[in-house]
């Protein structure tokens, strides 16, 4: 009797506890022990574990796993209440890979109820795990970013026949089947292939549900509308916020992104993906302490992850902690094929401003093997101008510029250099392009100012009034640092004419900066010795 009142005691308080969070009726206070009653409580809470898998939120999910879990010892549902809980442990996570969240290990926990299950069933479950486990990591399924990403597309490309063949022989046969067909097929479909629509026709009993929806307006990009409303409609559906917010990275919204983020943090800080994501954004806004907390905080979760190594050393070389990049750097490179342009480039940087310039050649010269880049060529100018190597530097400079001809910086560098070679014709040649190249620049700047200004007092999405004021500030800085830029033009070019015997050249550019803080003593020396 007393085994019989305790499960009737647990039957009442999954109950409760179900009431609790779907705002249903609670139970009668006083139900029986034995008969009817007790397999209708039962059957109502494996419903109510049911219905939670339908709506779908991670949080939803885990408390349906509870519930099953409770049941599955349950005379008359004990053996639907085990197949629910391995279901739902494979549910949250193929959750958890898609979101690139720190695993819960529910499925190793709930292998143990496999046998409970008829051997076809076993089987079944067995293989979707298998499927699961070959799904990319990290929401989009991007290319790949680590050797696990690596191993995973592997096994995919390796048994994808298989796995499409039977995902779609069973697509209809539980939310579970529905939704992994779902994500293997966002995550590993080909251009010719059927559409989200086209997919979820195979899911016929179970596609208006929550978790269905969810996962269709999830596929490749993201249906961003549906989305707002399943995070209106459903606000334990706390994951939601981590998509959208990558939906506003890609429209350029930093800010309304970590605004979805961060409470998406506060809700679960253990999120290797989002932590990385928000270490991102931070760099991308110029906030770099911030930025390399959260770097740092995702490498505490995946300590091997390649990007976030490769983020950590940009903010520290941008926080002039250059000993420290180098470190990490030196970590990423250890991990033998990720990243190693990039890692070579900013090992170069931070050698150069360490002053090691043979070693940063070394680097650059690496890096140049690997990676196509104008600013490879353009730090490869640099090095080689410090090394007292001025051809070498003049041929990098120009290819630096054939890269890029927007940097108007490589432009003053070339010029430099070309005075050092006493090449006055080709310094001239440089300067004139790279005047052309500043004032272009500042119109531009000057027109998005203006524009920036002129929507002061448009309504205003999260975080745009001071996103605004940022970029106002940093196209400001920029504006200044091309009127610098076009001083030093205006007087190098007065020196390269003066010497090429232009002397009204000479003294043209000269008086542009005769009243310069900087360039103003010089310049009237200038003026002086010209005829």
């Amino acid at each position: 009797m007393r085994a019989r009142h305790l499960g009737t005691t647990m039957l009442l308080m999954l109950s409760s506890a179900l009431a609790a969070a779907c705002a249903v009726a609670p139970p009668p206070t006083m139900v029986p022990v034995d008969g009817a009653a007790r397999r209708a409580l039962a059957t109502d809470a494996l419903r109510s574990a049911d219905a939670l898998v339908s709506e779908g939120c991670l949080d939803c999910l885990l408390d349906a796993y509870e519930l099953y879990g409770g049941l599955a010892a349950e005379p008359g549902v004990g053996s639907q209440a085990a197949r629910g809980a391995v279901e739902t442990a494979i549910l949250v996570a193929a959750r958890e890979r898609e979101l690139g969240l720190e695993p819960g290990g529910l499925v190793e926990r709930s292998t143990s109820r496999l046998s409970q299950l008829a051997a076809a069933d076993r089987d079944a479950l067995l293989l979707l795990m298998d499927i699961v486990d070959a799904l990319p990591g990290g929401h989009s399924g991007g290319t790949p970013a680590s050797d696990r990403d690596v191993a995973r597309r592997s096994t995919a490309v390796r048994r994808r026949d298989e796995f499409r063949a039977f995902l779609e022989a069973h697509a209809n046969d539980s939310p579970l089947f529905g939704y992994v067909w779902l994500s293997f097929s966002c995550a590993y479909r080909s251009g010719g292939e059927e559409g989200v629509e086209s997919l979820l026709r195979r899911t016929s009993s179970w596609r208006d549900t929550t978790l269905l929806v969810y996962r269709a307006a999830t596929c490749r990009g993201g249906d961003r509308t549906t989305l707002q409303e399943l995070l209106a409609a459903h606000p334990r559906f706390v994951e939601l916020r981590y998509v959208a917010g990558q939906q506003a990275v890609d429209g350029g919204l930093i800010d309304e992104a970590i605004a979805m983020w961060l409470p998406a943090y506060q809700w679960r800080s253990r999120w290797p993906a989002l932590s990385q994501a928000l270490a991102e954004a931070y760099l991308g806004i110029d906030e770099w302490d911030r930025a390399l907390a959260f770097y740092d905080r995702a490498l505490e979760l995946t300590a091997d992850e390649a990007a976030a190594l490769l983020g950590k050393a940009r903010a520290l070389t941008y926080l002039g902690r250059h000993h420290e990049a180098l470190a990490v750097l030196d970590r990423l490179l250890a991990l033998n094929g990720w990243y190693p342009g990039d890692a070579r480039y900013w090992r170069a940087l931070n050698e150069t401003q360490l002053e090691r310039y043979e070693a940063a050649w070394a680097d650059i010269e690496r890096a140049a093997t690997l990676i196509v880049s104008a600013d490879v060529s353009k730090l490869a100018g640099i090095i080689a101008h410090r090394l007292g190597r001025p051809e070498v530097a003049r041929g990098k400079f120009e290819e630096a510029w054939r890269r890029n001809g927007t940097d108007c910086e490589v432009g003053v560098h070339l010029s430099i250099v070309q005075s050092g070679l006493r090449a006055w014709s080709g310094a001239l040649e440089a300067l004139g392009r790279t005047a052309t190249c500043l004032e272009t620049v500042d119109r531009q700047l000057r027109a998005e100012i203006a524009r920036l200004r002129a929507t002061a007092e448009a309504p205003r999405a999260p975080g745009a009034t001071a996103r605004q004021a940022r970029d106002v500030a940093a196209r400001e800085q920029r504006l200044a640092t091309g009127e610098r830029l076009l001083a030093t033009v205006w007087f190098n070019s007065a020196v390269a004419s003066y010497y090429s015997a232009r002397m009204d050249d000479a003294r043209r550019f000269a008086e542009l900066v005769v009243a310069d803080d900087e360039f103003g003593p010089p310049a009237r020396t200038l003026l002086a010795r010209i005829p």
